[in-house]
């Protein structure tokens, strides 16, 4: 993927967190070696959080994890849309896990090149929906400080209730928003596909395919820890807290040892490395995917298809003024007209339009002519994409996004 090298991030992961310090160790070395390089951790309302911060220490020292101390239970919701909304342009790909959650990738080769192959395969996919296997109890009655994935290693059947819902690792910059169970909505007919190419269209799906990649979810652990998650507060109003969930779990239950086993000779390679990225690298990336742009007899192939990285580099110049305020300005100016260019293009698509309308109060800091004239150019496509919407019969959503940001657009 030739913007890669954009992004701060290749993987990030949102993790909302409520008196979970004793199993966050354990989940995030492992993520953090599977290619997971940056982690958003939310902790609401912790009795623990003093525990946790100390587990913490060296992965914010070592600027892995951001840490973030929340005051409100009813701010779940919220912090996924703000996730996915203000970080769109530091990660490649975003995942929102729990923390009883580990991606299990069963094929020979890193996390990050199955994700670019996913994605590489259909324009349209915004997301790889991967299926959830829940395991229950495994007889445990009380917590044992010792490993989640050496305790736990009875799998509920397959026809569970539970293991119909996916977890989703999404192109942020696609979000239209994200529900209670972190299944995006996305832009303008963009998709969600499973590791087989099928369509995955509510976060709820009959299709559960793992033969590449599953999520083994750990939500109940021993009998007496989700008696405990049962009778607390959490973040996540939608947490199941029927004494029956253990029961349906548990029942007819059998042993798979399969992650366990992957498991133990994975956590004893070697840790990776920290990726170094100074400001310089910044500057010199930015510099890198608008350099080709600026040939005055540059062919529209370079601008073809390139709205996404333009709006990309955009923002990241405007974030990052602080460097060197002239070159970045420079380099702001020079994505402005590049994505304007791309606007005038044949193959520009509805839901960039939309991103660069969710995107106006950071084309009006930039207040800029190259700015302004996108602006301009998008106020002029409003009104044929509303009819061109609307006589396709196309995705109800979109077409209501449209007239609402019209709306607004009118206001302006």
């Amino acid at each position: 993927m030739r913007d890669r090298i954009l992004f701060e991030h290749e993987l990030a992961v949102v993790s909302i967190l409520h008196n979970e310090s004793r199993y966050v160790g354990e989940w995030l070395e492992y993520h953090y070696r599977l290619g997971v390089d940056k982690f958003y951790i939310y902790d609401i309302e912790s009795e623990d959080r003093a525990e946790l911060v100390q587990i913490l220490k060296p992965w914010i020292q070592a600027g892995i994890v951001d840490y973030n101390d929340q005051k409100s239970m009813g701010e779940f919701l919220q912090i996924l849309s703000d996730v996915s909304f203000w970080k769109r342009c530091d990660c490649r790909y975003l995942c929102m896990l729990s923390v009883y959650e580990f991606i299990y990738l069963k094929e020979n080769r890193s996390l990050l090149e199955f994700i670019d192959e996913h994605f590489s395969r259909n324009i349209a996919t915004a997301s790889l929906a991967i299926t959830r296997i829940h395991f229950g109890s495994s007889g445990e009655e009380f917590y044992r400080d010792e490993s989640v994935v050496e305790r736990f290693t009875k799998r509920s059947k397959p026809d569970v209730w539970m293991n119909n819902r996916v977890t989703s690792i999404m192109n942020p910059r696609r979000i239209r928003s994200v529900d209670h169970d972190a299944f995006g909505k996305y832009y303008g007919g963009a998709l969600a596909f499973d590791e087989n190419q099928n369509w995955i269209k509510w976060e709820t799906t009959p299709i559960k395919s793992t033969e590449k990649i599953q999520v083994n979810s750990y939500y109940t652990r021993s009998k007496s820890e989700f008696e405990e998650l049962a009778r607390n507060p959490h973040p996540n109003p939608y947490r199941y807290r029927s004494p029956d969930v253990i029961k349906v779990l548990d029942t007819d239950a059998f042993e798979d040892t399969s992650f366990r086993d992957f498991y133990r000779k994975f956590m004893r390679l070697p840790m990776p490395n920290i990726r170094e990225r100074g400001d310089q690298v910044i500057v010199n990336n930015l510099l890198k995917m608008l350099e080709p742009t600026m040939n005055p007899h540059a062919s529209d192939k370079i601008f073809e298809g390139n709205a996404e990285m333009f709006m990309t580099c955009f923002l990241l110049a405007l974030r990052n003024r602080r460097i060197d305020e002239r070159k970045m300005r420079a380099l702001e100016l020079l994505a402005l007209e590049s994505l304007y260019h791309a606007m005038t293009l044949p193959d520009f698509r509805m839901w960039e339009i939309l991103w660069i309308i969710d995107s106006y109060p950071e084309f009006m800091q930039s207040d800029s002519e190259p700015a302004n004239k996108i602006i301009r150019g998008i106020k002029g496509l409003m009104h044929e994409l509303i009819l061109d919407v609307a006589s396709a019969g196309r995705d109800w959503e979109d077409y209501i996004d449209l007239l609402y940001r019209q709306k607004l657009f009118d206001l302006i």
